[in-house]
């Protein structure tokens, strides 16, 4: 817009010109109603703002009238929330309003930055509600609330612009308008995302209008974002037919209390919202006072002084910068309890991309280590990978983190910059921002800078002796090609780049023999290698290596760790228990360490100290998820199912959004014939996070209440997401057999997991579990034979196994076999299995009605 008013019947409007006693000094705005100048008041001496109407925006002599007529009775009301208004005039056609000059910047600008805290956004909206308290009781009403509206000053006041402004396109008389053709038209006064239902309508507003305005702002203040995000048609059904997504399901900082604020001023009925601006303002007081009286609570009136002082580019220079960042820490505070993923390091041109991915998982191990005793969970770049994590967004969905450090690395001109971030990784807002710079030559200081800054953004203690193992090598170039060997170890299952980690610590050794560091990474690659290759002589090449580690370093935990990983990979689980034992020693905050023992534990059947070890791990660090959740999965695998739900929801308390949780204690919910809540909880899990695997558990919950219809859709969702598996596959034939009206469908999906169950067979040759599945698939579409012979195989392999005892009673009771069913099913249940299975299991229907069955299995524990 470079013109207010119509050339032809104008003068012409330049900064320096005259419009009246008003001399425009300088542009100062621009919108949909014209254009803002900074103005100087020739007879009073002051300046003022001036806005200038576009030509045409009042387009008759009554709405002319009504403006001026508002804007004199604003001109009476002294409010320090309202924008005063001096006066509306016309000169040789052109309108304009002349109003107070206010220092500041739009609310708009500080939601830029994200949400604000609970306390800022009540006290904002006190503010908008006590200015709109005044007009309203003065029959104004605004028409047109948003945050470009409501302007922010540098004495902490929050200002309502451009009140009488919106409707002044409006005819004489109310019109009803065609909502699905006119989403851009004029005739709908105010802005489209922030309009009440009733306004959409287009029938008589009064002030509940502007009171879902102002509930709309205070949403996008506490959550970072408007409740519908859509456009044109689809937005207007949204705002007059949707419900509202509630805060606390996209902040959990939004207390209760405050949500139902937001939720009742945003009802779609205005008879069902505040009926007054006054109203909602007491509720906010109440819970403006209960903030004021918790223990913590920041002075609020400095941080937004200090806010618009920054924001009005009052302060300069290097206290400017210290001040932004004391400001970044009151407006978006570091959560009390960090779930924090560090992702994979990038560089901007893709340079060196092993050094990077290296760098991120050292940072990792390091904040590990030094995290112990404070309310810190780590997320490694190689679990990031594990979970095949594509972004922030995915962490958050998949993993349930809140926090993420992100970098990006440039080199140029032999010096390496890193720009480090921490993200809120739920709504994607920028937390906290370092850069540093290092010699490209220089990887310790590079390190060990990127780790300074990085706890340092997290507002975690680094205390004197942890973490002071040092970088095991005083050769930078050898640390660099270590790096760089743990980077491209990061993709293990790809050959070419496990030979690049060989050759990188090859390399590092041959510049510093004495490298033990190194030297244990070799033993690793090599080792990753036979298990890629099978090679044999690669197990002596990594023994070597991890042996060589220790002769170097007889303390190094990265030594013992590795000699543990190849002892364990060959079935040397003694062996691999002392170990992971010394390197325990070593280190007792290593968790990879305490994983390994257990492991070992588990497989030479030594459950109890499996356990203790897990429960130490757990003690160390109390605030990681993970912990509970090995735990959990032990007790599930010792078919201690209430044991392994308690310990799952300890995780869930720590990781509310980590999928994975939800979908285990579904699971076992499942495994204690809770099938409602296993529902529920693999529900939430899908909710997370949808996945095969869960819509396949879910299908089996369905399938135990004799819900065939749910079941067999849930497990149609699972193939069409992906999941060829044989149990996939055969669920669904199981559903299918036995749904009186569908049993003629099973054969297709029985025979499609047959298939797969030979493919895996021809591979691995020793596994029982799939040949449980082949023997009561076989069964199930005839194949008698098959099906005994399948499940010998099984039985020759784990003749102990409480599941496969169990399969055996399933294989005979699908074939007809009673006498030969209840014995294994006795002997199953002796060794733990479950009987919520035995008794919901559709296989044993029929045997369950039996004498034989009620007589032989009851009383079994």
């Amino acid at each position: 817009m470079t013109q207010a008013c119509p050339p032809m019947s104008a003068p012409t409007i330049h900064s320096g010109g005259m419009l009246g006693r008003y001399r425009l000094l300088e542009q100062i705005g621009a919108g949909g109603m014209g254009v803002v100048y900074r103005a100087h008041d020739e007879r009073l001496a002051r300046d003022v703002a001036i806005k200038l109407l576009n030509p045409g925006s009042i387009r008759s002599a009554i709405a002319r009238h009504r403006v001026r007529n508002e804007a004199l009775a604003l001109s009476r009301l002294s409010h320090p929330n309202i924008e005063t208004i001096f006066e509306f005039d016309t000169q040789d056609d052109c309108d304009f309003l002349v109003v107070e000059l206010i220092h500041g910047a739009c609310l708009d600008e500080l939601l830029s930055r994200g949400p604000v805290p609970q306390t800022l956004g009540v006290s904002l909206t006190m503010q908008l509600l006590r200015g709109l308290a005044a007009a309203h009781e003065k029959g104004i009403i605004h028409r047109d609330l948003k945050p470009s509206n409501l302007r922010l000053t540098h004495d902490s006041f929050l200002k309502i612009l451009d009140f009488g402004l919106a409707h002044i396109h409006d005819e004489e008389e109310p019109k009803t308008h065609n909502l699905t053709t006119e989403t851009h038209s004029t005739v709908l006064s105010g802005t489209l995302a922030y309009m009440s239902p009733e306004q959409l309508r287009g029938t008589r507003l009064d002030p509940r209008s502007d009171i879902y305005a102002a509930g709309l702002v205070l949403y996008q203040m506490c959550t970072g974002r408007l409740p519908f995000t859509e456009s044109g048609a689809l937005l207007i059904d949204a705002i007059l037919n949707r419900p509202i997504t509630q805060p606390r399901k996209i902040n959990r900082d939004v207390s209760p209390q405050l949500e139902a604020v937001i939720l009742k001023a945003l009802e779609k009925d205005p008879k069902r919202r505040y009926q007054s601006a006054r109203e909602m303002l007491r509720d906010l007081e109440a819970i403006d006072a209960a903030i004021a009286s918790s223990a913590g609570n920041r002075v609020l009136s400095i941080a937004i002084v200090t806010v618009l002082v920054l924001v009005f580019g009052l302060i300069i220079g290097l206290e400017r910068r210290r001040i932004a960042g004391w400001i970044d820490r009151q407006l978006h505070p570091v959560p009390t309890n960090k779930y924090v993923a560090v992702m994979p390091f990038r560089s901007s041109n893709n340079d060196d991309p092993a050094f990077d991915e290296g760098l991120a998982e050292a940072v990792a191990a390091k904040l590990t280590e030094i995290t112990a005793a404070q309310s810190v969970q780590i997320v490694s770049p190689r679990e990031i990978k594990a979970e095949r994590v594509e972004d922030i967004a995915d962490a958050h969905k998949k993993m349930g983190v809140n926090l993420a450090i992100a970098a990006n690395l440039q080199r140029i001109k032999g010096t390496t910059r890193v720009s480090l971030e921490l993200v809120d990784a739920a709504t994607r807002r920028l937390l906290r921002a370092e850069t540093l710079e290092a010699s490209v030559s220089d990887t310790f200081t590079l390190q060990d800078q990127v780790i300074e800054k990085t706890v340092q953004m997290l507002e975690i203690e680094m205390h004197k002796g942890v973490g002071q193992h040092g970088h095991g090598t005083t050769d930078a170039e050898a640390f660099r090609l270590y790096t760089r060997g743990v980077g491209f170890l990061e993709n293990e299952t790809v050959p070419e780049d496990v030979d690049s980690a060989i050759v990188q610590f090859q390399q590092a050794l041959t510049l510093d023999p004495g490298y033990a560091r190194a030297s244990a990474g070799l033993g690793l690659a090599n080792f990753e290698k036979y298990r890629l290759t099978k090679e044999p002589s690669l197990v002596d090449k990594a023994r070597s290596a991890c042996e060589r580690a220790l002769t170097l370093d007889a303390q190094s935990p990265q030594g013992n760790v590795c000699l543990g990983v190849v002892h364990h990979g060959i079935g040397q689980y003694q062996a691999a228990v002392s170990d992971f034992q010394m390197a325990i020693a070593a280190n007792p905050n290593d968790d990879e360490a305490y994983r390994g023992l257990a492991s070992a534990f588990v497989e030479l059947n030594r459950m109890q100290d499996a356990e203790e070890t897990y429960k130490k791990a757990i003690s160390i660090h109390p605030q990681y998820a993970s912990g509970y959740g090995q735990l959990a999965h032990l007790y599930r695998r010792e078919a201690k199912y209430t044991l392994a739900i308690a310990e799952y929801k300890k995780a869930i308390e720590l990781a509310p959004e980590d999928a994975r949780y939800w979908f285990s204690l579904g699971a076992d919910y499942y495994n204690t014939g809770d099938y409602a809540r296993s529902i529920d909880a693999l529900q939430k899990a899908i909710t997370i996070r949808p996945s095969y695997q869960a819509y396949s558990n879910l299908g089996l919950s369905y399938l135990a209440l004799r819900r065939f219809p749910e079941a067999i859709a849930s497990f149609e969702q699972a193939v069409a997401m992906g999941s060829h598996t044989i149990q996939t596959f055969g669920n669904l034939g199981r559903a299918y057999y036995f749904y009186p009206s569908k049993r003629d469908l099973a054969r297709s999906p029985l025979e499609k997991a047959l298939q797969l169950a030979a493919d895996d067979l021809k591979v691995n040759p020793q596994d029982a579990d799939v040949y449980t599945l082949a023997a009561e698939y076989s069964a199930m579409i005839g194949e008698r034979a098959e099906a005994l012979q399948q499940l010998n195989k099984a039985l020759q392999l784990r003749p102990n196994d409480a599941e496969t005892l169990y399969f055996a009673g399933i294989v005979h009771a699908v074939l007809g076999d009673k006498d030969e069913a209840i014995p294994w099913l006795q002997a199953a249940m002796k060794r733990g299995y479950s009987r919520a299975e035995i008794d919901s299991a559709l296989e044993l229907d029929e045997l369950r009605n039996s004498p034989e069955f009620k007589s032989h299995l009851t009383d079994v524990h």
